[in-house]
Parts: structure tokens; sequence; C-alpha cells
């Protein structure tokens, strides 16, 4: 789903293990999400070790335009279901056809919008049922609107 493209768009740098519980901060995301990653990528002998994955130039940053609608409180985080999420991940098999079945629903949950049906909106993570039309135009900031509440 787009919210965990959005996520995987979110890592930056391979680290410690975060198989800890609790809530991931958002400001921890990042590299929680690398570290998920790489070690997946690793145990299934995508990648050598976790000091190549940490060299590849991975397109794993958060998107920043969702950081700023939380930080706005457009959209509301839970570290919690991030943390669900990485476990998750953490335990997915290396079977080609797991890889490629979809994203865990704890990852579609870390993100919830508080803008409502026909309220006004730049992100799909921004409406209460992930869905922003955004219609083109030649201004980089152009409004969409929320359709359906959930």
């Amino acid at each position: 789903m787009r919210r965990l493209a959005l996520v995987i768009a979110v890592l930056a740098a391979c680290g410690d293990d975060d198989s800890g519980g609790g809530s991931i901060p958002i400001e921890d995301l990042d590299g929680a999400l690398m570290n998920a990653f790489c070690n997946l990528y690793v145990a299934c002998g995508l990648i050598d070790d976790t000091a190549t994955c940490r060299s590849l130039d991975i397109d794993l940053a958060t998107d920043p335009n969702v950081i700023a609608a939380v930080q706005a409180g457009k959209v509301i985080y839970h570290g919690d279901n991030a943390r669900a999420c990485l476990a998750t991940l953490a335990g997915t098999s290396c079977d080609r056809n797991a890889l490629d079945r979809g994203d865990p629903e704890a990852c579609d949950l870390m993100f919830e919008g508080t803008v409502a049906a026909n309220g006004q909106c730049a992100l799909d993570e921004e409406c209460l049922s992930q869905q922003c039309d955004v219609l083109s135009c030649p201004d980089a900031c152009c409004q969409g609107t929320c359709f359906g509440d959930a």
C-alpha cells in the first residue's frame, strides 16, 4: 500500500537491532526501518552483510511531507504499529512469494488521517480514508480533497 512505500521511503541508515518492545518515536523510524530491511536482506542472502547494506544508496527516507503533517496534527503517527510492522517484517520468509505478498497490516496502520471527507488535503495520509484527490495543477502546493471517511 502507499503508506508502506512512504515508510520505506523513510529509511536512512542501518544500525543496532530494533527488536525491543514499545513504541518507536517518529524521529527513530528511519533507522529502525533500515535496520529491519538490512537484517532481512542479509538473512535472505540478497546482500552480503549489514555494512554493505549501509553503503548502498537505497532510497528509504521518510517523506518529509508526512513528517510535517504529523507535526501539524493532520496525521497521527502510531509508533506501536510501527513496532508491530517491523516485527512482522523481521519474521518475513525469504521465499520470493512471501516477499511479494504485500504490506503487513500494521504497516498500513502507522499513519492515521484526521481530515474527513470533502476536507482539504495534500497527502493521502491526511485523510480518514487515506485517499486525497489532488488534481494536476502548475503549483507545487496544490490542495486536494479527501474522499470517503473510511
